[in-house]
């Protein structure tokens, strides 16, 4: 192995000749070494690397294709040894991590070549797309008929058990929480937990090890390949607003020690300014952030073959310091992008800094998640939200929007009509965390009940709120487990829980729920055929119900009480969906009995 000065551009491993190329940008540094460690952890060479202005580089020539290596930046006699923000696969991290032995993440510059063979993209259309919210490790490490060492990860997600489950129900887009490779909360590790959400990123290009068996990257990959064929996109949920290095008392792993005024946002005595609760928000002022953030979603797209992208609280990277605005060079990278441009590209549309709530504001073609929908079927059902306010949203004719009953943050479906107070002690916070405001409601018992009757509100529940989501008009997401019956025993802030508090429990699945969802999914492709439906508003006296018509179908609604007579003019109908009963197969014409705390169905007989 020989070396010779490398070249400035572009940053990070890139193959050169017979060789890698190696490029970091690096402030105020004395001198930077390449670093080649082997597999086992033995420090084999510490190379000095060359300048040209910031950024420093080195080409080795003759270099193994499974090097390991990471930058150690000298300043004022300090030594440190840091990850590489452009690394392509952190492949041995998760090892690592539980050896607690290495000096610094490190990470092997190549990826082995892979044969996409005619891999295409779905490209499901925006009014077809059903979302499907999950966790790699958590939808199956409890998952019956998958080999066991492929159970909670990107191998187990592309089994056919999974896929055959999605085409049961008629989900058409996986949404996978952040898969980016994460760190650790020291806090969260002397408390015997983990970041298991992954809202914690240490590499914007290398997939998360701890769900691979062997190579991360071929194994995502596969994965990918895998859905595709069986028509099904891959959108992944990305957190560009914060890195997982924390606050600034927090060791430098990466970022931080390579360039920290240049990465992180700081006012001007130097202080990280926070627009996410996390300790620190990245500078996309600066164009080495954009950069890194632009030639991330790139690699995902081309390299990875993903299909869109969930902008985990969004308007941080779009702000000016406390100002956020669309007039903003990265806005202008993603959207005249022809690559990123052509995908989903979906938006949590708030942070937590100045001005953070910005829904309804973002410009095309970003897709919004829409709270207001959340709270309003909520707060309908509960009967605190008048049933107009519902019935606009469920009829919305605008820009399509991302609508949700429950997410990964938050009570699952089951919990919200079980519990209205939060179980979070289980997180070590004395049950502070998580949010108090989640207008659930318990049908009368706190939690868990062998009782019979409440057991039976509480799915008739579940499912008015299930139907409200999947016929409204814009694009539905389901959190994954909620088809089931799935419980996180009231923890609606699990994002430490590895464990079966946030695992989908597949032995206890409710097999009624899922046809449920599969039937309301079926009759949505059905419904969504019409080109201008109507609400139908309800009798005086009945200020909880309202109606929908979809051209042969009639959609009733009642949060109240009692029962609601309402009035159907035309030709005979017949029930295809109740979430009180049984359907009753005789036509109507005319009235029609609708029943307390129920949505209905009906479809208008074509002769």
């Amino acid at each position: 192995m020989t070396t010779q000065p490398g070249n400035a551009s572009p940053l990070g491993p890139s193959a050169h000749g017979n060789g890698y190329n190696f490029a970091v940008y690096v402030d105020g540094a004395t001198q930077v070494n390449l670093c080649l460690y082997s597999r086992s952890g033995e420090l084999l060479h510490t190379l000095p690397m060359q300048r040209s202005e910031s950024v420093w580089h080195l080409t080795i020539i003759g270099g193994a294709p499974d090097l390991i290596y990471c930058f150690e930046v000298e300043r004022a006699e300090i030594k440190q040894q840091l990850c590489d923000p452009f690394a392509k696969n952190l492949n041995l991290l998760a090892e690592w991590r539980k050896r607690k032995a290495w000096p610094a993440p490190v990470a092997a510059p190549a990826n082995a070549v892979f044969d996409w063979s005619d891999d295409r993209r779905p490209m499901i259309a925006l009014p077809d797309m059903v979302i499907y919210e999950a966790h790699v490790k958590g939808l199956t490490i409890e998952l019956p008929g998958i080999p066991e060492a492929e159970r909670g990860r990107y191998r187990g997600a592309a089994h056919a058990a999974v896929i055959s489950h999605l085409k049961r129900l008629g989900v058409t887009t996986l949404e996978l929480l952040p898969v980016h490779a994460k760190t650790e909360d020291a806090f969260l590790l002397a408390k015997g937990l983990t970041n298991y959400w992954g809202y914690n990123t240490l590499n914007y290009f290398s997939p998360e090890s701890e769900y691979a068996t062997d190579d991360a990257v071929t194994e995502f990959k596969t994965m990918v390949k895998a859905l595709h064929a069986a028509g099904i996109e891959v959108i992944l949920d990305v957190v560009y607003n914060h890195t997982g290095e924390g606050p600034q008392s927090a060791p430098a792993v990466s970022y931080r020690g390579l360039a920290d005024s240049t990465y992180y946002t700081t006012d001007e005595n130097g202080a990280y300014l926070d627009y996410t609760h996390c300790g620190n928000s990245l500078n996309t002022d600066e164009t080495l952030v954009r950069l890194l953030i632009h030639e991330s979603l790139r690699y995902w797209a081309d390299e990875m073959h993903v299909d869109g992208f969930r902008f985990d609280l969004a308007p941080t990277l779009f702000r000016k310091r406390d100002i956020v605005t669309f007039d903003h060079e990265l806005h202008h990278m993603i959207v005249n992008d022809p690559v990123l441009s052509s995908l989903k590209l979906i938006v949590e549309p708030w942070d937590l800094g100045p001005d953070g709530y910005q829904r309804g504001r973002f410009p095309q073609p970003y897709l919004e998640w829409n709270d207001v929908f959340r709270d309003a079927s909520r707060q309908f059902w509960k009967g605190e939200r008048p049933a107009a306010e519902l019935a606009a949203l469920m009829v919305h004719r605008g820009r399509p929007v991302i609508n949700f009953v429950t997410c990964h943050d938050g009570f699952t479906l089951l919990d919200l009509v079980s519990y209205e107070q939060k179980r979070n002690v289980a997180n070590g916070e004395d049950n502070r965390d998580g949010s108090n405001h989640n207008h659930s409601f318990n049908c009368g018992i706190e939690g868990e009940t062998p009782d019979v009757q409440i057991r039976a509100r509480r799915k008739k529940l579940r499912k008015n709120l299930l139907a409200t989501l999947i016929f409204s008009q814009d694009i539905p997401m389901l959190l994954a487990g909620d088809e089931m019956g799935n419980t996180q025993f009231g923890n609606n802030n699990a994002y430490c829980q590895d464990n079966e508090i946030s695992w989908l429990k597949w032995a206890n699945r409710e097999e009624d729920m899922i046809e449920f969802v599969a039937e309301c999914l079926r009759l949505r492709r059905q419904l969504h055929k019409a080109t201008h439906p109507a609400v139908i508003e309800a009798p005086a006296n009945a200020a909880r119900a309202f109606g929908i018509w979809f051209d042969r179908y009639c959609l009733l609604m009642n949060s109240a009480s009692e029962n609601v007579l309402f009035s159907v003019p035309g030709s005979a109908m017949r029930e295809v969906l109740h979430t009180g009963r049984q359907i009753h197969h005789e036509t109507v014409s005319d009235i029609y009995l609708l029943t307390a705390q129920s949505v209905v169905l009906l479809l208008r007989n074509e002769n």
